[in-house]
C-alpha cells in the first residue's frame, strides 16, 4: 500500500495474468524526479467489506510492486492500521538505534559567511504573529541564537527606522 499516492498500481506480471490493458495518458514523477514507466491502465472491480463491487482504475507499471492508492482507499472507505511489534529483540535493537542516531547532530562544520549586499532593499509589510505563537517563536529564535546559527542585529539598512527595534 502506498499512502502517499492517489493512484493504484499493478505490476506487469500481475496484469498479464488478468487481461489486456488500454493505453494511459497518466504520467507519474516521484519527488526525486524519477519517472515511473507505465504500460497502460485497466479497470478492476474490487469487493468492499460491505459487499459492494467498486470499479477501481489500476495503472500498469513495468517495474513496480502493486500499490493501492489513496483514491482507491477512499472509494473502498478503507483505513490504515499500524501494528506494533512485540518482538523484544527488534524493539531493543530499534531503541539502541534511536539512541545511537540521536547523537548525530551538528556533524557538518560549515564556516560562517558574511554576505555582502549589493542591491536595493525592498520593504515588505510586517507579518504579524498570532499572539499564541509569539512565546514559542521567541524561544526558538533564542535557542538558535545560542547555538550560533543566527546573531541578533541592532540596526540594518534593510529595515526602516520605525521597525528597527
Amino acid at each position: 500500500m502506498d499512502t502517499g499516492s492517489s493512484e493504484s498500481i499493478l505490476p506487469k506480471s500481475a496484469f498479464t495474468a488478468i487481461c489486456l490493458n488500454a493505453r494511459t495518458s497518466v504520467h507519474i514523477h516521484g519527488v526525486t524526479g524519477h519517472h515511473l514507466e507505465l504500460l497502460g491502465e485497466m479497470m478492476l472491480r474490487v469487493q468492499s467489506e460491505s459487499d459492494v463491487s467498486i470499479p477501481i482504475r489500476f495503472l500498469v507499471s513495468a517495474h513496480s510492486p502493486s500499490s493501492l492508492g489513496l483514491r482507491a482507499m477512499w472509494l473502498l472507505q478503507g483505513s490504515i492500521t499500524l501494528h506494533t511489534n512485540n518482538d523484544m529483540t527488534i524493539t531493543s535493537h530499534l531503541q539502541h538505534l534511536i539512541v545511537q542516531c540521536s547523537g548525530n547532530i551538528g556533524g557538518m562544520k560549515v564556516p560562517s559567511v558574511k554576505l555582502e549586499v549589493d542591491g536595493e532593499p525592498v520593504f515588505l509589510k510586517r507579518r504579524v504573529l498570532p499572539y499564541g505563537q509569539r512565546e514559542g517563536v521567541l524561544k526558538a529564535l533564542q535557542n538558535i541564537e545560542q547555538d550560533g546559527v543566527i546573531s541578533k542585529v541592532e540596526s540594518s539598512a534593510w529595515v526602516p527606522p520605525n521597525l528597527d527595534t
